[in-house]
């Protein structure tokens, strides 16, 4: 597979992941479907024992979702950018450039110190969800453009 089309891919699959982090979080699927309220239920048991085994000085799984997951997306967008020098990968890469920089401070003020509430993983999480939106978007008009049509 071209570099220029795993980037894309794996931006993609990034974004989707982020959105429905971001549907479980607001309760947006909870509404859709009680059975996904199950299988969050059984999806939390089983990570449970995972999260137990992090040690208390290393990240939590709060801050792998919030800030880990939205930098992995960022970053698979800038990629996506130098892998392919397109117009729009490249637009898409400087709209990744910011959500790289919160999650820079986010770590930043976590390493120098506890100033008290914390909310750059919350900031983190929105930037990387406006940035999956995006690039949900550009997948979608160019899987639009790029379809053979019928007839």
């Amino acid at each position: 597979m071209d570099p220029a089309d795993l980037t894309a891919a794996l931006s993609v699959a990034l974004a989707s992941i982020v959105l429905v982090v971001a549907a479980a979080l607001i309760g947006l699927l909870d509404a859709v479907s009680p059975l996904f309220a199950a299988i969050a239920v059984a999806v939390a048991d089983r990570i449970a024992p995972l999260a137990a085994a992090i040690p208390e000085s290393g990240p939590s799984v709060e801050s792998l979702l919030l800030v880990g997951l939205p930098s992995a997306l960022a970053l698979a967008t800038a990629a996506r950018g130098v892998a392919n020098p397109s117009p729009a990968d490249v637009a898409l890469a400087t709209f990744a450039v910011p959500c790289l920089l919160v999650a820079a401070a986010t770590v930043a003020v976590r390493w120098v110190g506890d100033p008290g509430v914390l909310l750059g993983g919350l900031v983190t999480f929105a930037a990387g969800a406006v940035l999956a939106v995006i690039v949900v978007a550009d997948a979608a008009l160019t899987l639009g453009t790029t379809a053979p049509r019928a007839g």
